[in-house]
């Protein structure tokens, strides 16, 4: 089969319907382009646009709040969001940067990897715990 056009393929169609058919078929063609592409739209864009970019300067934002330099409170009125879009972007922001960074089992902190010391029999090849949270387990006597 050639490579056709839409428009030649709904032409060919409705030119082989009887002369009484035409208008109804000409309708369910139309019926069916349009749900065609209103699948095709549904597949591709889910939901609607976000509100909120990662940029340098959220970027940074982001990771005072996660090296608790500043609150939550601070950090959604620089960025002028709201806390629920602010932790959608702090997922989001975390999701991208898993190679880079690991929670804490410790203190449920995220952490660079550089702070973790090389361990061969866990999954992710670096011990379970970062420097900081040794210090604070050992200060606190567990």
């Amino acid at each position: 089969m050639k490579n056709k056009n839409i428009k030649d393929i709904k032409s060919e169609i409705i030119s082989k319907a009887k002369e009484e058919e035409r208008e109804a078929v000409k309708g369910l063609l139309e019926s069916l382009e349009g749900q065609t592409i209103e699948n095709y739209v549904k597949s591709k864009f889910k939901g609607r646009a976000k509100s909120y970019h990662i940029d340098k300067e959220s970027t940074g934002i982001l990771e005072g709040y996660i090296n608790k330099n500043i609150s939550r409170k601070e950090a959604t009125e620089r960025l002028k969001i709201s806390e629920v879009t602010f932790f959608r972007m702090l997922r989001e922001y975390k999701e991208s940067k898993k190679g880079e960074y690991k929670e804490c089992g410790t203190c449920k902190e995220l952490k660079p990897i550089s702070e973790y010391q090389k361990n061969g029999h866990t999954k992710e090849g670096v011990q379970k715990y970062g420097k900081e949270c040794r210090e604070c387990r050992a200060k606190n006597g567990k």
